[in-house]
């Protein structure tokens, strides 16, 4: 009962803040980038300015004023947000990187669940989980690479960036949404055909572009980038600006047992 009166508030939280916000979306650019940096300065107040001093233990305590801040500028910047050549071609850059590392991790995750069907299994062992990983890692100031067009706007991105990251590994309720944790998500079932695993079908040919706030024409957005700015939050213009990806597979082997039978 508890949970679902926080997820309540949280619900309730999260639309009040989007109300607000939006009495920004028909303003003046300044008047939005004011907006936008009077949000910044108020995340600033409770993280320090040093994006490499920002440890998720330390902000936890902050967690729901954080969460909510940086929602409002998830939505102001993403409002913000204007198609330049320079942002196109990164955007082509990043979701070919993203599209890839999606493919390689489902390649790696086939090949283990194909090992584990054909290998003997442990007698201990009932089943198994795979999982596959795929998020962003704020390592230091060459994680976020700039771009021409930073001082149009003013954020600080590299520290926008880092709580962002840092928010991702702090548990929070859950809202249906698959992607949580510190980066996406992807599993499989270890007795699947390693062709069907291999066989993304949210990467048919058609564009996610719908998720984000211009199209892109002429490029084909992959479904791991679309996520990056639906599932993870971060605005357009943050994702253009991350250069540090990484992924992993975890196996877990699980055991079951009963005390009576």
């Amino acid at each position: 009962m508890e949970n679902k009166n926080n997820m309540i508030d949280e619900l309730e939280a999260r639309h009040a803040c989007h109300e607000h916000v939006s009495l920004l979306f028909g303003q003046p650019f300044e008047r939005q980038r004011e907006a936008l940096l009077d949000m910044e300065g108020k995340v600033r107040a409770f993280v320090g300015g040093d994006p490499e001093e920002v440890l998720c233990h330390n902000i936890k305590p902050h967690d729901r004023e954080l969460r909510l801040l940086m929602l409002q500028r998830f939505w102001l910047l993403n409002r913000m947000f204007k198609e330049t050549p320079e942002a196109y071609e990164r955007m082509r850059k990043v979701n070919q990187r993203l599209y890839d590392m999606t493919r390689q991790l489902h390649e790696q995750m086939a090949d283990i669940c194909e090992k584990l069907a054909k290998g003997p299994r442990p007698s201990f062992v009932d089943d198994y989980e795979v999982k596959g990983v795929l998020g962003f890692s704020y390592d230091d100031k060459e994680s976020v690479s700039p771009m021409t067009i930073d001082h149009d706007y003013g954020s600080d991105y590299p520290l926008m960036v880092k709580v962002n990251e840092c928010l991702w590994g702090i548990e929070r309720p859950n809202f249906g949404s698959s992607y949580l944790g510190m980066g996406l998500e992807f599993h499989c079932r270890y007795d699947e055909a390693k062709e069907d695993i291999l066989h993304d079908g949210l990467d048919d040919g058609i564009s996610w572009a719908h998720e984000l706030p211009t199209p892109f024409e002429g490029l084909c957005i992959c479904h791991t980038t679309a996520a990056f700015v639906r599932d993870l939050h971060y605005p357009v213009f943050d994702l253009l600006h991350l250069n540090d990806f990484w992924s992993e597979v975890n196996v877990a082997y699980q055991h079951f047992s009963q005390q009576l039978s």
